[in-house]
């Protein structure tokens, strides 16, 4: 019943859209977009319609404690996939916060199909992700929502196994 599309990340010729599922009733999606076209109604400033959209994907990363894990960010990988941040954040519905039991890393092939989940280590709600490839492994920057606005956002960095999902602090 709430949209709350927290991450986007070009995708080939898609603009890929994460609604982020996390509330009573609600469910993780992924919204594809005519990237070309999605880009011209920015251009002229026209709001985007259903036209837009090529496809729409639910998605399911299972949970921890009984709260599902949701998608918060996607960045592109090098090999057309996507790598999601997901956060199981305790909430009622999409605008309040809830603790967070933890966060975790996703990858989608370039079918976007669930390739792994990695959980990763403690409680903070991390929003985004951003990707840097070096070598054979990846160097993935995290942030984090402290749900402070006198604190600072952590930022995390870490190397990771884009097959495996194996980490490296």
């Amino acid at each position: 019943p709430g949209l709350n599309v927290e991450g986007a990340a070009a995708l080939g010729d898609a603009l890929a859209l994460v609604q982020r599922g996390n509330g009573a009733g609600n469910r993780s999606g992924l919204i594809l977009l005519d990237r070309a076209a999605a880009e011209a109604a920015v251009d002229v400033g026209a709001a985007w319609t259903p036209a837009l959209v090529r496809d729409v994907r639910p998605l399911e990363f299972g949970a921890i404690g009984g709260v599902a894990y949701t998608p918060t960010d996607a960045a592109p990988l090098p090999d057309g996939g996507l790598l999601l941040s997901l956060a199981a954040e305790d909430s009622p519905d999409t605008y309040a916060d809830g603790a967070c039991l933890g966060s975790a890393l996703a990858c989608l092939g370039p079918d976007l199909a669930v390739r792994w989940l990695a959980p990763l280590p403690g409680d903070a709600k991390i929003e985004g992700v951003a990707v840097e490839p070096e070598g054979a492994r990846l160097r993935v920057h995290l942030v984090a929502d402290p749900d402070d606005p006198n604190a600072r956002s952590p930022l995390f960095t870490l190397a990771l196994d884009p097959h495996t999902g194996a980490l490296d602090p």
